[in-house]
């Protein structure tokens, strides 16, 4: 996925979008944000929203960073995501 715009990432069959502002994600220790949280929903090709949805979780300081160890075509950062299927009712 490449992200073409801001909380839009466009693919072959149609794109993501952004539902609303990612949320902090906070460790329980100290209650500092070591995270985010996004909630996207797949359209296809002619706009429709379909029934495929994504949470996306991003790190706010990246643990491992390939700028601290000079590995060369390497992004500086790493998403986890969790893409599923809807219920009916959840839509809209």
């Amino acid at each position: 996925m490449n992200g073409s715009r801001k909380g839009k990432r466009d693919t072959p069959n149609g794109h993501w979008k952004m539902n609303a502002s990612p949320i902090p994600v906070l460790e329980n220790a100290e209650g500092r944000p070591i995270g985010t949280k996004s909630s996207l929903a797949f359209f296809d090709k002619e706009k429709r929203k379909t029934h495929w949805l994504m949470y996306e979780f991003r790190l706010v300081d990246p643990v491992y960073s390939a700028k601290e160890n000079k590995i060369e075509g390497m992004l500086d950062h790493c998403v986890l995501a969790v893409v599923y299927i809807a219920k009916e009712d959840r839509l809209g």
